[in-house]
């Protein structure tokens, strides 16, 4: 054998043996990204409840585990024909005197609140409010995040304004690049006034979709039990909310295009 064939053969088996070496590599890199996803959904699975999708806007999100859905009032038929809500909407926080627009849906799971060594039974409540959804006819057109905004300032005597808000993104762990960002505009709040008898944080998440918005809410008390885990379980159920396609204005109407009535509204 020449030695021309002998160098050629030599560099042959070489590039062979690199080929092999890179193709491993990156199959070692799949194989890691795929464990690291699974180990992400075990932890979705763990901390969350499964996929709420509210058709008529689209709206998708994975509530806190251990939470319980506070049912929507129902709307019966009139005596002409009209579909009226009930007045009274048990998805609104029970201590408030407004209205929260816009309600989506609403959840809610009893806590404990530890007060001086003490402990105190107490609620924590979840709730996904947006533009897209029912809003108050008498309600200004300031803007719906503004809206939102006034009556937390109003019901709390806070000053919270768009300008108090800061932006973040969830996750936030860079290592999970394979979960989309979803961006918000966040705060929260400690109000002096007392609920139960307890101080109570109210946080707040704006997400924007073009010219949708949709409003994430936490109450919980200040000093709550096992605080560590809830704020995971935050951050995780932050992470999943989406905006799909929704149902047509004709398929969510009464039949006329009108907006249910209010049982005892005008």
């Amino acid at each position: 054998m020449t030695h021309s064939r002998r160098s050629c053969l030599l560099f042959l088996m070489l590039a062979a043996l690199g080929y092999a070496g890179c193709g491993s590599a990156k199959y070692e890199e799949r194989l890691a990204a795929t464990s690291t996803m699974f180990r992400h959904k075990e932890k979705l699975n763990k901390n969350l409840q499964g996929i709420f999708h509210d058709e008529a806007t689209g709206i998708q999100i994975r509530p806190l585990a251990g939470f319980d859905r506070i049912p929507a009032p129902e709307a019966t038929e009139g005596p002409d024909g009209e579909m009226i809500v009930p007045e009274l909407d048990d998805r609104q926080p029970p201590f408030f005197l407004e209205e929260l627009p816009g309600m989506i849906a609403a959840w809610k799971s009893p806590v404990t609140a530890v007060v001086g060594g003490d402990t105190q039974s107490s609620t924590a409540y979840m709730y996904v409010l947006s533009s897209l959804g029912p809003m108050n006819p008498d309600a200004d057109d300031s803007g719906f995040r503004t809206l939102v905004l006034d009556i937390l300032n109003r019901e709390l005597d806070t000053d919270l304004s768009s300008g108090s808000l800061h932006e973040s993104t969830y996750p936030q762990d860079s290592q999970e690049g394979f979960v989309p960002k979803v961006a918000y505009l966040e705060r929260s709040v400690v109000p002096e006034r007392l609920v139960d008898d307890l101080s109570m944080e109210f946080s707040v998440y704006f997400h924007e979709s073009g010219a949708d918005i949709v409003c994430v809410m936490f109450i919980f008390p200040k000093n709550v039990s096992g605080l560590n885990d809830y704020l995971n379980k935050i951050e995780l159920s932050l992470q999943t909310l989406a905006i799909k396609s929704r149902k047509s204005n004709s398929e969510n109407s009464s039949g006329d295009g009108s907006k249910p009535a209010r049982s005892g509204g005008m």
